[in-house]
């Protein structure tokens, strides 16, 4: 992890995911160093990535990832955080989870690309609010 969280001045987020689908949930994002076993077996994807001396800060996904999606989004200016949280909102959808769940009881999941621009702007918002909601809910509001 020292590329991911190389000291404790970093900021830096993680979608954790389970090695294998079987316990209900997909992913996780953390602001932490996570618990790699916390739910099954999980592999970390970073929003950055830094220097092992916390400097050189770099975004994760590299521009052959941003090039992929805005080929087919050209209608879009898409950023690199944006690609991050649409697979975190992407992972939660229940659509997505049924349509590949017996791939993800044996692999990582797969990105797909979905068909139209706006319902990846829905994804990505979707993926923002629930990343706000998971790393605050200490702090959230109660639902009554």
């Amino acid at each position: 992890m020292p590329k991911i969280f190389p000291n404790q001045e970093v900021t830096n987020l993680v979608i954790q995911i389970n090695a294998k689908y079987i316990y209900g949930q997909i992913a996780l994002i953390s602001n932490v160093i996570p618990d790699l076993h916390c739910n099954g077996d999980s592999q970390c994807f970073p929003l950055y990535l830094y220097d092992e001396d916390g400097t050189n800060k770099r975004e994760a996904i590299t521009d052959d990832g941003l090039t992929h999606f805005q080929s087919y989004y050209p209608s879009r200016r898409l950023t690199k955080e944006d690609i991050f949280y649409y697979i975190y909102g992407l992972l939660h959808s229940e659509e997505y989870r049924s349509r590949y769940g017996d791939n993800l009881s044996k692999e990582l999941p797969r990105i797909p690309r979905v068909k139209r621009a706006e319902d990846f702007s829905a994804f990505v918002k979707a993926g923002r609010a629930l990343a706000e909601l998971h790393l605050n809910f200490e702090t959230a509001l109660a639902i009554k």
